[in-house]
């Protein structure tokens, strides 16, 4: 079992996603306060979109993004009365949303080995030559555009739906505030760009507080993101699955004890 030393983890993740990393963090020794930084909404489906959605049995490779990409899509679709057609290729991002798919009878196709990104969606064989092939990528409002130009650049006839949107919750934030100025919280958890975004325009002009506290993030693209804010100390989990940040928040936690223990030491 993972040991997080006591430490107190801040998580941004959206309320219905974090219960379970919640759990893990709490179950290793650690406190985790929640503060979900994202609110996830369905995108009102437009004219284009119901179209493209009615069409959809004529694409060749379905891409789902995320989780919520596989709930709000297939949501559009029992809006429309449709069902998913069955003869697709369907790609998913990682296990997560594979696992998302499967739950609502869903086959899976492809899925990265280790890399659950559109990078590592990217460099799965199955998109290697895909020439002419219709492509439809389900993803969130102001998602990422590089899965659609790298697919375009290798000749697919690549369409896209924002069946999601991403807005700031409205939360309390006056008790992580003060926890915050007591030096009370060991560590905050990012898994996209916009957790950190959003976090810090919760925070406003208290926003300072946040960049001495070490942050988890889920690849080096966010940790990049950090750097915009002056983050001073980021540590990359392996991907956003929960073991993975559990993992990197041990490392963390273990570093930090380790130094102060050699702290102490040269006292």
């Amino acid at each position: 079992m993972k040991n997080l030393r006591e430490f107190t983890v801040l998580v941004t993740r959206p309320e219905d996603q974090a219960g379970h990393f919640i759990d893990m963090i709490n179950s290793s020794n650690g406190t985790a306060i929640n503060l979900p930084t994202i609110d996830i909404a369905a995108s009102p489906l437009n004219d284009e979109q119901k179209k493209k959605l009615h069409n959809l049995a004529d694409v060749n490779i379905v891409i789902f993004v995320s989780v919520n990409a596989v709930n709000y899509a297939l949501e559009a679709l029992k809006s429309l009365k449709m069902t998913f057609p069955e003869n697709l290729i369907v790609a998913a991002v990682g296990p997560s949303t594979a696992s998302a798919l499967q739950q609502n009878n869903v086959q899976v196709d492809i899925v990265p080995e280790s890399d659950f990104s559109s990078e590592g969606l990217l460099a799965t064989p199955e998109l290697d030559e895909i020439a002419g092939e219709k492509i439809l990528i389900f993803k969130g409002q102001y998602g990422r555009e590089l899965l659609s130009a790298e697919l375009e650049e290798r000749y697919a006839d690549v369409d896209s739906i924002e069946c999601y949107q991403r807005v700031i919750p409205n939360v309390d934030i006056k008790p992580i505030i003060k926890s915050l100025k007591a030096g009370s919280i060991d560590a905050v958890t990012a898994t996209s760009v916009s957790s950190i975004s959003n976090l810090f325009e919760m925070f406003g002009n208290q926003s300072k507080l946040l960049v001495d506290v070490p942050f988890v993030v889920a690849s080096r693209r966010i940790a990049q993101f950090c750097d915009d804010y002056e983050i001073k100390h980021t540590t990359i989990a392996d991907n956003a699955g929960d073991k993975a940040m559990l993992d990197a928040l041990s490392e963390l936690a273990n570093r930090i004890i380790s130094k102060e223990d050699d702290d102490d030491e040269e006292v």
